[in-house]
Order: structure tokens, then C-alpha cells, then sequence
């Protein structure tokens, strides 16, 4: 019994914890996924134009990926923020 209870309470704590460590990882998954699919478009479709295409399209994906990762980043946690400012009322 006192394991079970020892475990509820761990339960909460990681679960807040969780919920604090999510908006980064999406972030970054977001923000990898839009570097290579922008990365890769951007060379594809300059490849017939441009015959150094990937040196166009690496610093292309570069961009987008990092311009992802941070609005991305800034919305979720101010999502997060205000659905947990809105639970406390």
C-alpha cells in the first residue's frame, strides 16, 4: 500500500514535469522537420536553375528550421501558460 501511494504522488510530480519539458521537444521536432523538408525543396526545385543547388538550399532549411523552432517554441509555451492561468481561475 505505502508503495502505491509513493508512486500516485511521483505520478503528479512527473506528469507537471512532462507537461513542462514538451513545448521544447515539439519545437524542435517542428524545427527539424521544416530544415529538411525546406532544405530538400529548395535544392529540388533549383536543381535544373542553380548547379550548386544545395549551397542555396542547406542555408534555406537552415533558416526556416531555426525560424520554426522559435515561433514554435513561443506558442506552445504561451499556450501552455494560458490554459494553466485559465485552470488556476
Amino acid at each position: 500500500m505505502v508503495l502505491e501511494q509513493e508512486t500516485n504522488s511521483d505520478e503528479t510530480a512527473s506528469g507537471e514535469a512532462v507537461r513542462a519539458r514538451w513545448p521544447p521537444a515539439v519545437a524542435a521536432l517542428l524545427g527539424l522537420g521544416s530544415l529538411f523538408g525546406v532544405g530538400l525543396a529548395v535544392t529540388a526545385y533549383l536543381e535544373p536553375y542553380v548547379w550548386p543547388s544545395v549551397l542555396v538550399g542547406v542555408p534555406a532549411g537552415l533558416v526556416a528550421g531555426v525560424v520554426v523552432t522559435v515561433v514554435s517554441y513561443w506558442l506552445l509555451t504561451r499556450w501552455q501558460r494560458r490554459a494553466a492561468a485559465q485552470h488556476e481561475d
